[in-house]
């Protein structure tokens, strides 16, 4: 089995695995945990797809120099032929050979090396759309996770606040306000009654005075 071979065999084994692993997931703590692992292996992934890439450029590069090399061998031989140097020539000509079926070797290599470099390529995309995909319903569960959980609080409160009126808080609320008011009325009599004993009584005779004085003035006012 070739490098690229193993990469991909590699690569798509561990997608394939934590596709596997997400049928078991049933909490959010671990679909986030799955989430993680395949951020890792995504990243391992664009790594290989790069090494692939790589690969094809350096087999290219590689290609372009063996057919260089035949160029000008090719010059060299025919220099050769030109002087007579047959044996010169033959050695360079079989040497012209090797350095041809290097370029189809490489030919072959590269169509491979683009093949598996496509075929990561669209691996990393699968892993990437799946990644997303899953973190967009995390949120989403998360949402409703809150919520439910804050139903679920407030529901529990609503059952305490009915066990306490249950246990007779409006007949207690009722005694409080009776004990309340009849606390008020005895302040309003203790009140009254400090005030008028605040009063001072008013002198008879004095009075009798005042009652004179009253109606002399009222003479005068009647003869106007």
């Amino acid at each position: 089995m070739g490098f690229l071979q193993k990469v991909r065999t590699v690569v798509l084994g561990q997608f394939n695995d934590l596709l596997d692993k997400a049928v078991d997931f049933n909490s959010i703590p671990v679909l986030k945990q799955y989430v993680r692992d395949l951020e890792d292996a995504t990243s391992q992934a664009r790594h290989q797809a790069a090494v692939a890439a790589a690969q094809v450029t350096t087999l290219t590069r590689e290609k372009a120099s063996a057919e260089q090399a035949v160029i000008a061998d090719k010059k060299n031989a025919a220099a050769f032929l030109a002087q007579g140097n047959d044996k010169a020539a033959r050695e360079v000509a079989a040497r012209i050979l090797d350095h041809q079926a290097t370029v189809t070797t490489l030919d072959s290599q590269i169509e491979g090396a683009k093949r598996q470099s496509a075929t990561l390529d669209t691996a990393v995309e699968r892993m990437a759309t799946k990644h997303n995909s899953i973190l967009t319903r995390i949120r989403e569960l998360e949402t409703k996770d809150r919520g439910a959980k804050a139903l679920s609080q407030a529901t529990k409160s609503m059952k305490e606040a009915n066990g306490i009126m249950g246990q007779g808080v409006d007949a207690s609320v009722d005694d409080v306000a009776r004990r309340i008011e009849e606390r008020n009325d005895v302040a309003n009599e203790e009140f009254n009654r400090t005030t008028a004993e605040m009063e001072t009584p008013e002198d008879p005779t004095k009075a009798a005075q005042v009652d004179e004085l009253l109606e002399s003035l009222k003479e005068p006012v009647a003869a106007k």
